[in-house]
């Protein structure tokens, strides 16, 4: 004879009442439900505590195995190390040691002859060079751990880096990278890294400091350099056109700041279409940025500066000088866009035609009576360019000597320039006093010297029974007249605003 067998589902709400239904057990099995309570006690917190447990690992996130940099080299050909006064080279994929010497120069030199298309890895340490580190005609990346930690130095007048890829006639093609270094030439009369005849290299996150020329870039097209800092060289970066005529073309600069150095960096000989971005351009010495073209060569054509500061210590700097000198191209074309001039006397100085200015913000010059924008070309444009303040009065702190052709100036307030005081009106209808403007040698777009002739003037009486009042002004005083004859208090204030 078969059995039914009847399925009821639990009431997990009613348990606890029905528990407490249950008559007290006779003494023969009172322990035996007791046992069972205490299973279905254990049963219940079992499915709850498996419940919450799937809630629980279905919203925590999983937690990423954390590589600590430099722990895996296995992508690198090699990685190179010092231990007491010995370099080592060890093969990132066999993990021996394949060179070793005392001479940091002959073991970096035959790691990279034995990376063809690969990467060299430098940990912290100082690599003293007894040679030059020359790279030329290879693809090979160099990596240091980190650009202040790993230097590569090299005294006297010597060059540090060298990348050549030509000479002319050789194909050009994209072959080295440089990153995370610090470059030290000791003394100012060598070249930390050299670029000759190189196409698309990229160099990040170098510093290179106590050199002639921090950076040289000659005949390179292509180029990109990302956070480079250069400090305490003579010319931060000099990017020129080689001997043979090969021009520095469509190179690309973003961040990293050129400093303390007597030029920050020179464009000449033919340069075309580079292009900085938020590179910090800042000096304590002769001049900030120059471009030069010298005779019979091409000048600088299509240099963009975009976000870009630049800041002097100095009061007679020259920020940015696109010069033609005898018989070369007048340079022309370059983009000035977003960029802040702070505390310079000739914010830029152009010859050139056909350059544009826009959206920049020249602050206080800090040199007495100012400092001015002078402009000898034609067709260059200037839109929307904020130029110093200047509450206590004074001279005009910008001026823009326009000495060229068919220039356009759309949107700018390149100067403010404010004076206020007190006048009184005694017995009369008008009073006539100086205002203190100062007096611009170039005044703005005009070519010429004038007085700075007051724009605005506002003023208020110690009474009202002035009835209504007037003003007028020359390049030099302010008359104000009331209605009504009587003794009052002017206090005045007047502004020029381009």
């Amino acid at each position: 004879m078969g059995h039914k067998v009847t399925v009821k589902r639990i009431d997990w709400d009613g348990l606890a009442e029905e528990l407490e239904g249950i008559e007290k057990p006779q003494a023969s099995n009172q322990k035996s439900r007791k046992f069972g309570i205490i299973v279905s006690a254990f049963i219940v917190v079992l499915l709850i505590g498996t419940s919450l447990g799937i809630m629980i690992s279905a919203t925590t996130p999983s937690i990423p195995t954390v590589i600590e940099p430099g722990s895996m080299m296995s992508g690198y050909s090699y990685v190179i190390s010092k231990d007491g006064t010995t370099f080592y080279a060890k093969n990132g994929t066999t993990g021996a040691i394949d060179f070793s010497n005392a001479d940091a120069w002959t073991v970096i030199t035959d790691a990279v002859a034995g990376s063809p298309g690969g990467a060299v890895f430098l940990k912290d340490g100082t690599y003293l060079l007894s040679q030059v580190l020359d790279l030329s005609h290879k693809r090979i990346s160099l990596f240091g751990e980190s650009a202040l930690n790993t230097v590569l130095q090299r005294a006297g007048d010597v060059l540090v880096i060298n990348y050549t890829q030509g000479p002319v006639g050789f194909a050009r093609w994209s072959g080295l990278t440089l990153g995370n270094i610090r470059i030290d030439g000791v003394s100012t009369t060598g070249i930390g890294v050299n670029l000759t005849y190189g196409n698309s290299e990229t160099i990040s996150g170098i510093n290179i400091i106590n050199c002639n020329v921090g950076m040289r870039l000659r005949g390179v097209i292509g180029c990109t350099i990302t956070d480079v800092i250069v400090v305490d060289c003579t010319t931060g970066m000099l990017w020129e056109e080689t001997e043979a005529g090969w021009e520095n073309n469509d190179n690309r600069m973003y961040g990293g700041y050129l400093g303390d150095c007597e030029f920050a960096i020179v464009l000449s000989n033919g340069t075309k279409g580079n292009t900085f971005y938020s590179v910090c351009f800042e000096q304590s010495l002769t001049r900030d940025l120059v471009s030069r073209s010298y005779a019979a060569v091409p000048a600088p054509q299509r240099t963009q500066f975009i976000g870009c500061y630049f800041e002097s210590t100095d009061a007679h700097h020259t920020a940015v000088s696109f010069e033609s000198f005898a018989g070369g191209r007048t340079p022309g074309e370059a983009t000035f866009q977003d960029c802040i001039f702070q505390s310079i006397q000739f914010p830029i100085n152009i010859t050139g035609n056909h350059n544009t200015v826009s959206g920049c913000d020249f602050v206080y010059g800090g040199w007495p009576p100012g400092g001015y924008i002078n402009i000898t070309g034609e067709n260059n444009t200037f839109i929307n360019n904020m130029g110093w303040t200047y509450p206590d009065g004074g001279e005009s702190l910008i001026w823009v000597k326009d000495n060229g052709k068919n220039n356009t100036f759309i949107g700018n307030n390149f100067y403010t320039t404010k004076q206020n005081g007190v006048a009184y009106i005694v017995a009369s209808t008008a009073v006539t006093f100086t205002h203190g403007l100062g007096y611009a040698r170039y005044y703005a777009f005009a070519g010429a010297d004038a007085n700075l002739t007051p724009t605005i003037v506002l003023a208020s009486f110690n009474n009202t029974l002035y009835g209504a009042w007037t003003w007028t002004a020359t390049g030099t005083q302010v008359t104000i007249t009331v209605q009504n004859s009587g003794d009052y208090i002017v206090y005045w204030s007047a502004e020029m605003k381009n």
